[in-house]
């Protein structure tokens, strides 16, 4: 489709005998300005009906929610600025309070302030920014003129000035501080970060829209606002082994406060730590300080038996493993195996320091009642030799509580003997191998 450029000017249009008229045929959009703001005519919107006009039948209505029109302001790449009144009066270096044609409040949108949608359905504006009723630097031709006291503020070198034409500026300064701490930075980053930041009130409603975008600019969080995202993880505490300290996303660079360029910082004894750097952005940030302290790890923990439960020695806190991988929820002193594997347990203090057991290999719960098994031991107690009977006996193991082999032998046939005549007196586990099953047993060395 081809795109015209047809400009015309008409000055003192009768407005009554509709002398002039803008027609067009096929389909297609144009866009239309009103000189009002010029002090030329407006665009009519009390039309008079067919009857008192016939040709009134083809007039198209303006769609005044499409106000922002100019191709290159609707792309999504450039930035529009809504013009947000920064100030609601001002002295004058004549001594007098300058206040604007119109009441609008300091902080609300001003009326010149153009907005969108674009034609093609992109939020416009992007962002909003004090550009109405602003004061900057003046020209000294002005600042030495009397004519200009009005425009200048008490001190006189200070000129009003106003519209987008003061708030766009603002953005773009804002933007290049922006750009100069994240140079590699794309377009789509520099409006992530600068949508993220903004922010709404009273005067912009819920955002987006499309008479603010996305809210008022905020430069300040824009700016620092990167520095939140730079964390140091990691062991805080020095128990067995030194620490590993890392960072939680990845950077171009890596400057830790005790001098290692690594990813991840080694750090053998107490210190404070930081870290700075370039992220993925280019953006110089920098972390928050980490202690590390001399941690006191707890004895190694123990665990005893008792044919059902795993109990860990008394600690302030647990975590039981099994085969090596922590086991979700097992955070108490006791733990009741459900399947064969190796269980231990981690103990921890106060200061986040971790104490390991030895594993307890578990293979199946102790079968003790009368006529649950064909498996019999005997005496029981036990001075000098326990004697074992069952069907097709083909092992048999002596467990200390903790789950030590103290005895473990292949054997043949229904019945076995064990001596245990070296044993201290004590609590012991039997486990029996068959054909058919495994079983334990506990006895007790007299």
């Amino acid at each position: 489709m081809n795109n015209f450029h047809l400009q015309g000017f008409f000055s003192k249009v009768d407005s009554t005998d509709y002398f002039f008229r803008f027609s067009t045929t096929g389909v297609g959009k144009y866009d239309l300005w009103s000189g009002k703001e010029m002090g030329l005519n407006d665009i009519v919107r009390s039309i008079p009906t067919v009857a008192e006009y016939p040709p009134i039948a083809n007039y198209v209505m303006p769609d005044s929610a499409q106000s922002l029109v100019s191709s290159w302001n609707c792309s999504p790449d450039i930035i529009s600025v809504a013009n947000i009144r920064n100030r609601y009066r001002y002295l004058d270096s004549n001594g007098d309070y300058y206040y604007h044609a119109d009441n609008t409040t300091a902080g609300d949108v001003a009326k010149s302030s153009s907005r969108g949608p674009s034609r093609a359905g992109v939020i416009k504006p992007d962002i909003a920014a004090a550009g109405e009723m602003s004061l900057s630097s003046a020209p000294l031709f002005v600042v030495t003129d009397p004519a200009y006291a009005p425009s200048l503020d008490a001190g006189s070198y200070h000129m009003r000035n106003n519209g987008t034409s003061m708030a766009s500026p603002v953005v773009a300064g804002i933007a290049a501080l922006y750009l100069e701490r994240c140079p590699n930075s794309s377009i789509d980053e520099f409006k992530a970060d600068l949508f993220g930041t903004a922010y709404s009130d009273n005067f912009t409603g819920s955002t987006p829209n499309n008479r603010v975008g996305y809210g008022k600019i905020n430069a300040f969080d824009l700016v620092v606002e990167k520095n939140g995202n730079l964390k140091i993880l990691g062991d805080t505490a020095i128990c067995q082994m030194p620490v590993s300290l890392f960072s939680n996303i990845p950077l171009n660079n890596y400057h830790w406060s005790n001098g290692s360029t690594n990813a991840n910082a080694i750090i053998p004894q107490p210190d404070t730590v930081f870290l700075y750097g370039n992220d993925l952005q280019g953006c110089k940030i920098y972390s928050d300080t980490v202690i590390v302290i001399q941690g006191s790890p707890l004895e190694n923990p123990t665990i005893t038996y008792d044919g059902t439960v795993l109990t860990s020695s008394e600690a302030p806190n647990y975590q039981w493993y099994k085969n090596d991988s922590p086991i979700s929820g097992a955070t108490l002193q006791t733990f009741t195996p459900t399947s064969i594997a190796y269980y231990s347990v981690a103990t921890q203090g106060p200061d986040n320091c971790k104490s390991f057991s030895n594993a307890f290999h578990w293979t199946v719960s102790i079968s003790e009642e009368e006529g649950f098994s064909n498996l019999k031991i005997y005496p029981n107690p036990t001075h000098s030799i326990l004697t074992v009977e069952g069907s097709h006996l083909s092992r048999v193991e002596v467990l200390s509580p903790t789950g030590q082999s103290l005895y473990d032998k292949t054997v043949q046939g229904n019945q076995h003997k064990v001596d245990v005549r070296s044993l201290a007196r004590g609590l012991y586990y039997i486990r029996i191998q068959t054909k058919e099953n495994i079983e334990i047993f506990s006895f007790f060395k007299d």
